[in-house]
């Protein structure tokens, strides 16, 4: 697996992340008017006739409430599964991180760009958010972001170390996360 693959799945996490929050909002709402509207027989729906004023069947809003739990499970599931093939594909020992092999100097620290000038930012994002950490996602001496990976070191080979102790700890970090049961916020 490389980072362009956990970038697809990173966008599906966001993607249903962003839908999840939407179904959770309007499950909220039709939740809080079914609380509003008290039962109503015969005679209530009768007098709302005569009086003029809209009744609105609670039969609808359930079923909208029911049909958003639906929808809010498949996404959680889907969410959950996503989660699970990042972190094993970037768990994997075939991970390929695209990095130039030669980096640039950058304020007196060694940048590693990925190849052909590709941003990672939902991948980073992610992982951040995955380990608790801010983005770009800093290991002293290592900074690992969308652009790149970049190290505080001046000699290339001890930079290149660093890197992989980095993506090695981090491998380690998330692969254990995988054995924890997913908890959503």
């Amino acid at each position: 697996m490389d980072f362009s693959d956990l970038e697809s799945i990173a966008l599906r996490l966001e993607d249903d992340d962003e839908k999840l929050k939407q179904v959770e909002a309007d499950l909220a709402w039709v939740k809080e008017e079914l609380k509003q509207k008290p039962k109503r027989d015969q005679r209530e729906t009768r007098f709302a006739k005569l009086a003029g004023y809209q009744w609105k069947d609670e039969s609808d809003l359930i079923r909208r409430a029911k049909a958003l739990e639906e929808k809010r499970e498949a996404l959680i599931n889907d969410i959950e599964a996503n989660i699970q093939s990042f972190v094993e594909g970037f768990s994997s020992k075939d991970l390929i991180v695209p990095l130039e092999p030669k980096p640039s100097i950058e304020s007196g620290a060694l940048f590693f760009s990925y190849r052909n000038g590709v941003t990672y930012p939902r991948t980073i994002r992610v992982i951040s958010k995955l380990l608790g950490l801010s983005s770009p996602i800093v290991l002293e001496p290592v900074t690992i972001s969308e652009r790149g990976v970049r190290v505080v070191e001046e000699d290339q080979y001890i930079a290149k170390e660093k890197i992989v102790e980095t993506f090695e700890g981090l491998q380690k970090t998330l692969a254990l996360k995988l054995k924890q049961p997913f908890r959503r916020r």
